[in-house]
């Protein structure tokens, strides 16, 4: 997907593979998502994104899983940091969810937390360990789940980029093309 004059255009949906040049007839809409997205480019959010966020996911009843998978210190006490900011907004519950093993993505009690969720957050760092530990799992089904049910799926960096079915996985001068988690339709 790509944004031109505000509007969020697909490319997949027309066709496309993500690595042919695309004619600007060729672009269509995304489709729209049911519940809400919040994307963030990357490095630090304002606390008007952050706050937004929370009111999407229902505010002081907000059941929130912040997913850190991609980051180096997924795992580690020293995550919670990055988050510290968020604890000072009220919630009604907040999980870390974390692994790199896909059987263990794929077992109900590893995510059962997804299915109260009101708000699913991606952490940064590299979006290529997100999509490895989850792409096609319970855990990445879950997530779309609390999107059905009107809630909010957020990230920022490699947590932005998952949330196409193409993402751009890496790459300095072209883009590395990968599957994506396929949040934004299109």
């Amino acid at each position: 997907t790509m944004t031109v004059a505000g509007v969020v255009l697909s490319l997949d949906s027309a066709g496309l593979s993500a690595n042919e040049p695309i004619a600007a007839d060729k672009l269509q809409p995304a489709t729209p998502v049911p519940g809400a997205l919040v994307i963030g480019g990357g490095g630090l959010l304002p606390d008007s994104v952050i706050d937004r966020f929370f009111e999407l996911g229902e505010g002081p009843n907000a059941k929130i899983v912040i997913i850190t998978t991609a980051s180096q210190l997924a795992g580690t006490d020293d995550i919670k940091v990055r988050f510290e900011r968020w604890m000072t907004r009220k919630f009604q519950s907040l999980t870390y969810l974390h692994t790199r093993d896909r059987d263990e993505a794929n077992r109900p009690e590893f995510s059962h937390c997804l299915t109260e969720a009101t708000a699913v957050w991606f952490a940064g760092g590299n979006q290529n360990l997100v999509t490895e530990a989850y792409r096609d799992t319970l855990v990445e089904r879950r997530c779309h789940e609390v999107l059905k049910r009107g809630g909010v799926v957020g990230g920022t960096s490699a947590g932005a980029a998952i949330m196409s079915r193409t993402m751009i996985a890496g790459g300095t001068t072209s883009p590395a093309i990968a599957p994506g988690l396929g949040f934004l339709p299109g």
